[in-house]
């Protein structure tokens, strides 16, 4: 039914239905009949919908039985190079999950308890940060398809390993397929799959709540877990080459040493200094 578009792309745009109600005309009544399915829009009020939502009028309408079919990128920049490309409407994880602590059920109240701790801010405005996902996954019983596109860096892949969990815990995993994209060029490595079928919550347990070594059957994935181990181990090859290096190169020749290590790992400048400063004396400015 039309209802359930409409609801969806309302939460998606974090609108409440009064604010929605303003903008095309309409009382928030009107918007809880559209979207309980007691009544309907009239044509011209589904033209100033879609154009409000940035969708075509086709897509509003056309797609009404046939559930939703939603696309996740690794925050911003996936978002914008997919959009750019295919036209569609797309939602960013915007977190980091290579670093700091976590939780065994991943976007729970704890979680984000956790999770804002380690960013610095509070729970409510953490919410807010990751408003566009949360508002989706709360309708992941309704979701039809889901495809989660992520680059192969183990940043990318700890930020996949928590939905994956996310999605089997909430039975979800028939539904999701993976598209894996190169960083640095934005070229699509591995076409459209469906998630091989794993443990992922176990799994995620083990490696990012416990720091204990798994393994998994996507190659990526796989290869992203061992060198996450390593990342966080302060007796790991990683650490050790840092270590090695310490007082032989200068602070700008040790950023220069550790980002070549670290390609793959696909840190940010602040976490690259940050990974220099917990086995050296070398300060870098924020």
């Amino acid at each position: 039914m039309i209802g359930k578009q409409i609801k969806y792309y309302r939460t998606l745009a974090k609108m409440s239905q009064a604010e929605l109600g303003e903008k095309v005309f309409v009382n928030r009544q009107a918007v809880s009949q559209w979207e309980s399915g007691a009544s309907y829009p009239e044509v011209e009020t589904l033209i100033r919908l879609a154009k409000l939502f940035g969708i075509t009028l086709d897509k509003l309408v056309l797609n009404q039985d046939d559930g939703w079919r939603v696309n996740i990128t690794n925050g911003d920049c996936f978002n914008a190079f997919v959009k750019e490309r295919f036209e569609e409407n797309f939602v960013p994880f915007r977190e980091a999950m290579i670093e700091g602590n976590t939780t065994a059920i991943p976007f729970s109240d704890s979680f984000d308890i956790v999770r804002a701790k380690f960013h610095e801010t509070d729970v409510a405005s953490y919410r807010e940060h990751m408003a566009e996902f949360y508002a989706l996954i709360a309708h992941t019983k309704e979701l039809k398809e889901i495809t989660l596109w992520f680059g192969e860096d183990t940043f990318c892949q700890m930020n996949l390993l928590s939905i994956l969990a996310y999605l089997d815990r909430a039975g979800a995993l028939g539904i999701a397929s993976t598209i894996v994209i190169e960083d640095s060029s934005r070229k699509v490595i591995r076409p459209k799959e469906k998630v091989v079928l794993d443990s992922y919550p176990s799994k995620y347990i083990e490696l990012m709540v416990k720091g204990k070594k798994t393994t998994f059957r996507d190659p990526f994935l796989n290869l992203a877990a061992a060198d996450y181990l390593d990342l966080h181990d302060e007796q790991g090859t990683l650490a050790q080459a840092i270590k090695e290096k310490k007082g032989l190169l200068n602070k700008k020749e040790m950023a220069e040493y550790v980002w070549g290590l670290t390609r793959r790992y696909g840190l940010g400048d602040l976490q690259v200094y940050q990974l220099i400063e917990r086995y050296t004396d070398y300060r870098y400015p924020r």
